[in-house]
């Protein structure tokens, strides 16, 4: 198996929607007004603003500082807006928020989850937000991610956080393990370095996993998973456009999972 690996092969997009829903402030946010060249101005009104916005990432360690001073900041920038985070897990937050606005208690703001945004998109909860964000910040959106947050010729959010996924090899991890200082550059190569680093224990004992793969069965990991399917030649649409996962190149992307747990390479429901 001489597969590649694959250093950027997913754009993980998550979505920032604003629900259709009364907002908490005072004074409407409609207060917002266009200027000329199409971006939003600051509200006229200076009566204070709360503008609710539900996350996942704001109840997980790794997000909630970096979601906190992008709040703190604009909070400076407008002095009479108060961002008030709603944190919901993840696996929660898309039942929730449709309650939520069913109740008549919609926050402003919703970070959301990319294949979740047709259910979205064809409900009433939500407004597009062109004349909300403005003509230059529409402008500098990749078309890709603009036509893909678009309904009815309507963009309904804004891509939140694209990136690709990498592989990252710990330099200590190889040399304890006595391999070379170098990162793998096939999947034989990989699995070769992990099952070295797996026999591996911490200063207490403790077993080390030679890889970290998502295996919990999460939406988010789904979509994880593709960057092994597409290294492995799969796709999950045939040549017409219908799913079809039932192909030798998917299949040998699963044996590649079923070799990582049934060797205990890779830590189970991360």
């Amino acid at each position: 198996m001489k597969k590649k690996l694959t250093s950027s092969l997913l754009a993980s997009t998550l979505l920032a929607g604003a629900l259709a829903g009364c907002s908490t402030s005072e004074a409407p946010a409609s207060n917002a007004s266009n200027t000329s060249n199409g971006s939003t101005s600051t509200p006229a009104s200076n009566q204070p603003i709360t503008l609710k916005f539900a996350s996942w990432s704001i109840s997980e360690a790794a997000t909630k500082g970096a979601l906190e001073e992008m709040a703190k900041a604009f909070e400076q920038q407008h002095p009479n807006v108060k961002i008030e985070f709603v944190g919901i897990p993840f696996g929660d937050i898309k039942q929730q928020t449709f309650v939520m606005a069913s109740s008549g208690n919609a926050p402003d703001i919703m970070q959301t989850f990319p294949s979740w945004f047709s259910t979205y998109a064809a409900s009433d909860i939500i407004t597009p937000v062109d004349d909300l964000v403005g003509k230059d910040y529409v402008n500098d959106i990749l078309p890709s991610f603009k036509e893909d947050f678009s309904y009815q010729g309507k963009l309904m959010g804004v891509p939140w956080a694209p990136t690709p996924y990498i592989l990252y090899y710990n330099k200590e991890l190889f040399k304890k393990a006595g391999l070379p200082d170098a990162p793998p550059k096939t999947y034989d190569e990989m699995m070769d370095a992990a099952r070295k680093i797996s026999k591996l224990k911490t200063d207490a004992g403790e077993k080390v996993y030679g890889y970290g793969e998502a295996t919990d069965k999460l939406a988010i990991n789904g979509m994880i998973a593709l960057k092994n399917i597409y290294s492995f030649g799969g796709t999950v649409l045939d040549k017409d456009g219908k799913v079809n996962v039932n192909t030798p190149e998917v299949i040998e992307a699963l044996k590649h999972y079923q070799t990582l747990a049934n060797e205990d390479i890779t830590p189970q429901g991360s």
